[in-house]
C-alpha cells in the first residue's frame, strides 16, 4: 500500500501572490539507512526555497522530512480552474538515493486572493453606496460546473468590506432568465434555482466544511402578490438550518431588477456567528452562484470565484481573504452539529423504490436475503389502498404511497413479525396527472434491511 500510495498525487493550495512553508516527506523503501538528494522543479512564476535538499540517514522503512518555502512570485498567473490542466500547477520532485532516481509529479492549486479594505459604515439595504465598499470587486463569473454560460446568461461581481465586528458582502449577479421562485418555507436545496452561497473558513485551516460557515440565499421567493423577499440559511457546514435559528445576527437584503436582468444580495455576517475565531491573515473565502433558466426547479450552471470540481467540500481550495488591521480572534472551535435524522433511506420512498429494483441495502446497511419482504395484490378502494405484505423477517416496517414526487399516504412505522398480513393505507391526496401510484415498503431488522414495491 505504501508503494501504491505514491501513485496518488498530492494536491496542495497556495494563495495568489503568497508564500507558504510546506513539509516535504521522503520515505525509504529499502532495508538500510540512506542519504537522499531531492530536487524540486516548478513552473515559471512559482519558486521553491531551497530548490534542492539533502536528507541524511533516512531510516530503513522510515521517513525523513524537511521544510521548503514555496512562493507565487507572479501574481498574474491564472488561479483556480482558469489555469491550465484543470487548475493544477505541476511540482516535480526528483529524489536520488544509492544511485537510484525516482521522480514524482505533485501539484499546486493556485487559489485567488482578496485583500479587503475597511468600511466607514454599511447599511444592509440591497444598495451599494458610493463609499460603503471601498476597493475593487472580485469576479465570480467563472464556470464551475454545468452548461457553458455567456456573461449575459450568468456572471457577477462581489464586493467585500468589514469593521471590527462584521464582514459585509455585496453580490451582484447578471442573469437573463429568472428561475423558479420557491415558497419561503422551502428554503433549502437552493441549487434548484437562482441563488448564491458565501463560504467562510474562519482560520483557513479546515479539512472539511464541518468547521466552516456557509450562507445560502435566495434573492426572492414565491408570493401571492408577485415576488416575495429573500430568505437565507446555512447548509453543509458547522450548523445547518434557517438563518434566524442558526445565525440570528446575520442580516440580508436583496433586490431583483424589473425588467429582469439579474439581482443583488447584500449581507452582514458577524464574526461572532462564525464557528471559530478569525485569523484575519488567512480566511478561507468563496462566493458561488447557481443559475437556473427553467421553472422546473433544476439548475443548469454553477459559477464562482475559486472554482474547481468539488469545491463545495474542499475549504483548502477556497480563495484567501485578508482583513488588514483586524485583531485576530481567539482560537475557539465550535463543535459541529450535523443533523442526520432527515437522511434515512428507510424513510425515503425514492430510495426504497430503487433498492426494491436492484436489491441493495438501504442507507449502507446490509441487504436481507432476496424475498425477505414482498408486496402484491395492491388495489384501490376509494380513499384506501389495500396491499398484501409477506415478510420472512421481523423488524420495523414503513409503508408509503408514492407517485414519483410526493408521499400521498403512509402508515406509522411499527414492529412486525415474520408472516403474511393485509394492509390498508389511507390515500390522503390524489396522484399527479399521468403519475403512477405505487406502494413502497422498507423493513429494518437487526441483520439488515429489505425493500419492496407494488404498482396499482
Amino acid at each position: 500500500m505504501q508503494r501504491l500510495d505514491a501513485l496518488v498525487p498530492t494536491r496542495r493550495a497556495l494563495g495568489s501572490g503568497r508564500a507558504e512553508t510546506f513539509e516535504i516527506i521522503a520515505r525509504n523503501h529499502s532495508e538500510h539507512d540512506q542519504d537522499a538528494e531531492l530536487v524540486l522543479e516548478l513552473p515559471e512564476g512559482i519558486t521553491a526555497d531551497p530548490p534542492e535538499l539533502l536528507l541524511e540517514a533516512v531510516p530503513a522503512g522510515g521517513t525523513a522530512s524537511a521544510e521548503v518555502r514555496i512562493e507565487n512570485t507572479d501574481p498574474d498567473l491564472p488561479t483556480a480552474n482558469r489555469a491550465p490542466n484543470g487548475g493544477v500547477y505541476p511540482l516535480t520532485a526528483t529524489t536520488t538515493a544509492d544511485g537510484i532516481t525516482a521522480t514524482l509529479t505533485q501539484g499546486l492549486h493556485l487559489v485567488p486572493r482578496l485583500v479587503a479594505a475597511r468600511s466607514d459604515g454599511v447599511e444592509v439595504d440591497g444598495q451599494r453606496g458610493d463609499t460603503e465598499y471601498p476597493g475593487d470587486p472580485i469576479d465570480i463569473g467563472t464556470l464551475w460546473e454545468g452548461e457553458e454560460v455567456t456573461p449575459e446568461d450568468a456572471s457577477g461581481s462581489t464586493w467585500v468590506t468589514y469593521d471590527d465586528e462584521n464582514l459585509f458582502v455585496f453580490v451582484q449577479v447578471t442573469d437573463d432568465t429568472l428561475g423558479a421562485l420557491l415558497p419561503e418555507e422551502d428554503n433549502k436545496q437552493r441549487f434548484r434555482t437562482d441563488s448564491i452561497e458565501i463560504m467562510i473558513d474562519p482560520r483557513g485551516a479546515s479539512d472539511d466544511t464541518s468547521s466552516t460557515f456557509i450562507l445560502g440565499a435566495l434573492p426572492g421567493t414565491a408570493a401571492e402578490d408577485g415576488i416575495g423577499g429573500p430568505v437565507a440559511g446555512r447548509d453543509h457546514d458547522n450548523r445547518q438550518g434557517p438563518i434566524d435559528e442558526v445565525a440570528p445576527g446575520v442580516r440580508i437584503a436583496a433586490s431583483i431588477s424589473d425588467p429582469y436582468e439579474g439581482y443583488v444580495i447584500e449581507t452582514r455576517i458577524p464574526f461572532a456567528e462564525l464557528p471559530d475565531g478569525v485569523d484575519p491573515t488567512n480566511i478561507g473565502f468563496n462566493v458561488v452562484v447557481y443559475d437556473s433558466d427553467t421553472d422546473d426547479q433544476t439548475g443548469q450552471s454553477r459559477i464562482g470565484w475559486s472554482t474547481f470540481p468539488g469545491i463545495q467540500a474542499d475549504p483548502y481550495r477556497w480563495g484567501v481573504l485578508e482583513l488588514p488591521d483586524l485583531p485576530a480572534g481567539e482560537e475557539a472551535p465550535v463543535q459541529p452539529r450535523i443533523p442526520d435524522s432527515a437522511a434515512r433511506s428507510v424513510e425515503s420512498p425514492a430510495s426504497i423504490l430503487q433498492a426494491a429494483a436492484d436489491g441493495t441495502g438501504l442507507g449502507g446497511a446490509l441487504a436481507l436475503p432476496s424475498g425477505s419482504l414482498r408486496l402484491d395484490q395492491a388495489r384501490q378502494d376509494g380513499e384506501l389502498i389495500s396491499v398484501r405484505l409477506r415478510s420472512q423477517e421481523a423488524g420495523t416496517l414503513r409503508v408509503y404511497l408514492w407517485d414519483g414526487m410526493t408521499i400521498l399516504g403512509e402508515l406509522e412505522a411499527g414492529e412486525i413479525t415474520a408472516g403474511t398480513q393485509q394492509l390498508e393505507v389511507p390515500l390522503d391526496e390524489g396522484a399527479a396527472d399521468g403519475a403512477r401510484l405505487r406502494v413502497v415498503a422498507s423493513l429494518e431488522g437487526e441483520s439488515g434491511t429489505s425493500a419492496a414495491a407494488a404498482a396499482l
